[in-house]
């Protein structure tokens, strides 16, 4: 299991002790400043290990294209020279060469996603860290005001002293992440934009090749003929220019059946 997997856990552990930070009876700053620190952990949420998978699974691709170019190369090398005489080697060379350069620009794509995402991934694992640090140091605080309060032991110059560092504290805290939250957003939202276009990419790709596959060279539409079977009358109807069906004479005379 890696440190990423943890993430998850992390977030909520800090997102439990900002809410009871801001539930310990302190002053109205300090709640307001635990609330906005929890608030800015729930954008933060996220999970590095699943971030990290969907780049792994991206970067993944690039294995299967590599095994496709080199099953495609081995079957050419069974060619013996007498069929590739008939075939014409030359052009098989020219279409493999085009053929690899396309996958060559599909693994960049997946290199480039499979980057972004775990980029993504460390900033996530990151803010998991940070948060729960924070997090622990302002419940620590947010305790030590209220014992203050009801610990004559303690004394009041102290538990003022304890509050005003917590206000300082949890108002630092909160900017930080939100800041924070700020910067993963923009990395998340560039992945996810990368990953749109390597789709729309994919997609544009093989439209084009399956135009290009359909279409002939010349630009000549094949011309169909109407197939007959002799002895049969034949009938336009339906077809462009023409009007109506063929008359009851040219129909075939059936034995026994009167005639019309």
């Amino acid at each position: 299991m890696d440190a990423y997997s943890a993430g998850t856990g992390l977030y909520t552990t800090a997102l439990a002790l900002c809410v009871a930070s801001a539930a310990i009876p302190n002053s109205p700053m300090f709640t307001y400043a635990s609330r906005t620190a929890a608030a800015a952990i729930g954008v933060l949420y996220s999970s590095p290990s699943d971030i990290q998978g969907c780049g792994d699974g991206w970067k993944g691709l690039n294995p299967h294209i590599e095994g496709t170019k080199a099953a495609i190369l081995k079957a050419a090398e069974a060619v013996t020279d007498d069929e590739w005489k008939k075939m014409g080697r030359e052009e098989f060379d020219a279409a493999y060469k085009k053929f690899c350069a396309e996958l060559d620009k599909c693994k960049q794509m997946n290199d480039s996603v499979g980057g972004c995402m775990d980029g993504a991934a460390k900033m996530s694992y990151a803010g998991a860290i940070v948060s729960t640090l924070g997090a622990q140091v302002l419940f620590g605080l947010a305790l030590a005001a209220m014992a203050g309060k009801f610990i004559p032991v303690v004394g009041q110059a102290v538990s003022l002293a304890t509050q005003t560092a917590g206000i300082t504290y949890a108002n630092a805290f909160q900017i930080g992440l939100k800041n924070m939250a700020r910067k993963n957003l923009m990395v998340l939202g560039t992945a996810a934009t990368i990953a749109v276009m390597a789709g729309q990419f994919f997609s544009q790709s093989t439209q084009q090749k399956l135009s290009t596959a359909t279409t002939p060279t010349n630009g000549d539409i094949p011309a169909f003929e109407q197939v007959t079977i002799e002895g049969l009358p034949v009938s336009t109807k339906g077809m462009p220019g023409a009007s109506g069906m063929p008359g009851a004479s040219g129909m075939p005379k059936i034995p026994g059946m009167p005639e019309a």
